[in-house]
């Protein structure tokens, strides 16, 4: 139906669209309906689309508030996030970058890192983290904002958290390399703790994040983080 649509005739649907899913729903699934459309939408017109993205940024953000919760829909916080990561991956105007876009949704989607369960985490979080960094690149200013929570939850009391924020760091420094370890040194004293953590998978993959910046950078971290 889309592709029969000019823009004239469908920018103001997508409106009304976006209104009647209004506020967030009790019940999950209309809004897992609502963004599956929008994940095929972003995936199927690319960058001709993601200014559209301006009209559900709010209504994302209040999801992704919400769905750190334990009794929260885990079909409902992949969709979100599904729709999401297919407006980052081709946006090509800088359009995430702005920071009253970046600046909205950044935040509650790095809350995803503190939920429990993992498998959500690996598959639908931190991939969908990297990829808005990755929109972000130009940008040192919102990899700093991004890497301050990261490096706040570093320090999180739950291991989880620190698991998923080790896990975060390393595929976004596979990602973007050299631009990302920009910001090493402010990492280092929190790299230094995290090696010496309690829980010994956080500090089996601090090591292996470790190993991946010293491979990029090409040489040895050690002198750095005593």
């Amino acid at each position: 139906m889309v592709l029969k649509l000019n823009d004239a005739t469908f920018r103001p649907f997508f409106v009304q669209l976006v209104d009647q899913e209004g506020p967030v729903q009790k019940k999950p699934e209309r809004a897992i309906t609502f963004y599956r459309f929008l994940a095929s939408f972003f995936d199927k017109f690319k960058s001709i689309v993601t200014t559209y993205s301006s009209y559900i940024i709010d209504h994302a953000a209040k999801q992704l508030s919400q769905l750190t919760s334990p009794s929260a829909s885990s079909s409902l916080r992949s969709a979100v996030l599904s729709a999401l990561q297919k407006t980052f991956q081709h946006d090509q105007d800088g359009f995430w970058q702005a920071p009253s876009h970046y600046g909205v949704i950044m935040p509650p989607l790095l809350t995803l890192l503190t939920i429990e369960a993992a498998d959500d985490v690996s598959t639908d979080v931190i991939p969908t983290i990297t990829d808005l960094a990755a929109a972000s690149a130009s940008s040192l200013d919102n990899h700093r904002e991004m890497n301050a929570v990261l490096l706040r939850y570093m320090r999180d009391e739950h291991a989880h958290t620190r698991l998923a924020t080790v896990l975060c760091e390393q595929q976004l420094t596979k990602r973007l390399g050299e631009e990302w370890l920009g910001l090493l040194p402010e990492m280092l004293p929190f790299i230094s703790e995290l090696r010496e953590d309690d829980d010994e998978i956080v500090e089996r993959e601090t090591q292996r994040w470790i190993s991946s910046v010293e491979e990029i950078l090409g040489e040895d971290l050690e002198g750095m983080l005593q």
